[in-house]
């Protein structure tokens, strides 16, 4: 088995990145410990909310095996169309185990599907009328009940004898499976157990989720055969209650179903950044460009600078890891335009764009004077924290930090507050929290806030944290707004164009 996840690679026509989150650790785990039950049947719920990388996981680890266990992926919403799952597993389980060419492929495969083919939901109009007409005797159309008066019990026979042949078929169709596996791993090219990997499953109708459950339980408790199937579990028992009621204890029903269970620990968001494609994209220089914008005045260091800002955004506004990458496709399409990498703040897009995904009410009431007249002339600070309050308190200090330089070359000297002379050739560090920089971005939108540039702003910060440092927040604003004069200075009264990059990924003036 290889575990070694490090480069890209290929698997069922879907492109893998490299593994950036060290999980195949966790894959060559799992894989040791449920090599364990070989000799029985189990049913393990890989547990993750969505956007966590549960299908990446389970392709990459379902690739990673297949090489010394038999081994399928199925992505059960893409089946669900179907009414019956037990179609998508079956075809899936008999396609693997055709691909080993010692086992009597015709003869099991035969007695496979005949042997399910009364489990079927499609074949049980056909079955009951075939049913009544054998042991009753009557042909079932414009047949009438009330014409015969014992056909409840010879209904009732046939039921019975219906179901006997059901059981036993269910039981040949476990001993086909069985000594299927058993010829498939007898070269000692494979071994058990068989791995079915199920993905998905939380974004399937409700009753096909509950029937996939039900059947992989009660038909596949078969020794040989382990299913892994991921969920983000608490979206699946709100399923469950859409079909049994609010009030119906969906952890407990699960538990019956799942032998075991784990749950794919989320990445810190700086983390999975650096991970992902679009972020290190060559050709378009992402990455580059963002580490020096506004014609190089402001500027990171190094591009783990720039992943940890962002990370620090994501993390403030709670996103999961799907909205965290719909977030830096967008900010990698607003960069495609070479015109677009000085003339922009990467900084103010970025959180622009957060806000944009977080709260599109929000986002239309901070940035949009036509929207402003909901504000009911509360001051823009009031209106932030009002907004975050609950996400400045989640998020917590440590993960809200936004660092970056300034080299205000192009201003002149300035002055801090305190009179001490700012020389505009150097470079100043600058850390602001996101919640000090959105009162920052809001006041450069709102013409009618009052905000003093360089005292009210640090005494604001400083308020966000509960810090009596005020005169070091004042250095950090003040090179915080110097970096905000710059791009005001270069885009003029064109404010807008912010909102057309953020809205549609294109500067539209």
């Amino acid at each position: 088995m290889n575990f070694y996840w490090a480069k890209d690679t290929t698997y069922l026509d879907t492109r893998l990145d490299a593994d950036q989150l060290d999980r195949a650790k966790y894959a060559e785990f799992l894989t040791n410990y449920l090599e364990s039950f070989s000799g029985s049947s189990q049913v393990f719920n890989l547990n993750a909310e969505w956007g966590a990388g549960k299908t990446y996981f389970l392709k990459r680890w379902c690739q990673s095996i297949s090489d010394v266990h038999p081994a399928t992926y199925i992505d059960a919403w893409r089946n669900d169309f179907s009414d019956d799952p037990l179609l998508t597993v079956v075809g899936e389980i008999l396609k693997t185990l055709e691909k080993y060419p010692n086992t009597k492929v015709e003869k099991n495969r035969a007695t496979a599907l005949r042997t399910t083919g009364r489990f079927l939901k499609q074949a049980t109009p056909a079955l009951i009328k075939g049913v009544v007409r054998t042991y009753s005797g009557f042909d079932t159309d414009g047949f009438k009940l009330e014409d015969f008066d014992d056909f409840s019990e010879k209904l009732m026979s046939a039921a019975l004898s219906d179901h006997s042949k059901k059981s036993k078929d269910l039981e040949d169709f476990k001993k086909v499976i069985k000594a299927w596996l058993k010829e498939a791993t007898a070269s000692g090219r494979s071994q058990l157990p068989m791995f079915i990997f199920i993905d998905e499953l939380d974004r399937c109708r409700p009753t096909y989720a509950i029937e996939l459950l039900e059947m992989v339980k009660h038909l596949f408790d078969i020794p040989g055969l382990v299913f892994v199937i991921a969920t983000n579990t608490e979206q699946l028992q709100h399923s469950i209650k859409a079909v049994y009621g609010q009030d119906f204890d969906a952890n407990r029903y699960l538990k019956r179903f799942f032998n075991r269970g784990f749950t794919l620990k989320k990445p810190r968001l700086s983390d999975y950044i650096r991970s992902r494609r679009s972020f290190y994209a060559v050709a378009s220089g992402f990455h580059t460009a963002l580490m020096r914008t506004g014609d190089g005045a402001i500027c990171m260091q190094t591009e783990d600078d720039i992943s940890d800002s962002l990370g620090s955004i994501a993390e403030f506004f709670q996103f999961d890891l799907r909205t965290t990458e719909q977030w830096l496709t967008q900010l990698y399409a607003s960069f495609l335009e070479e015109k677009n990498k000085n003339k922009y703040f990467w900084l103010c897009l970025a959180v622009m764009s957060a806000i944009k995904l977080h709260d599109e009410n929000s986002y239309q009431q901070l940035f949009h004077k036509s929207y402003q007249h909901k504000w009911n002339d509360k001051p823009g600070l009031e209106v932030v924290r009002s907004t975050y309050s609950d996400l400045q308190v989640a998020a917590g200090d440590s993960l809200k930090k936004i660092e970056f330089s300034v080299t205000p070359k192009h201003l002149g000297s300035q002055e801090f507050d305190n009179g001490t002379e700012f020389d505009g050739t150097l470079e100043y560090k600058c850390e602001v929290s996101v919640l000090a920089f959105i009162i920052q971005l809001v006041s450069f939108f709102d013409e009618r806030q009052s905000f003093n540039k360089h005292s009210s702003i640090a005494e604001q910060a400083a308020d966000v944290y509960r810090r009596n440092e005020v005169d070091t927040w004042a250095r950090k604003s003040f090179c915080v707004n110097l970096a905000m004069d710059y791009f005001e200075s270069q885009i003029g009264t064109k404010k807008i164009n912010y909102c057309s990059l953020v809205e549609l990924a294109s500067d539209l003036e």
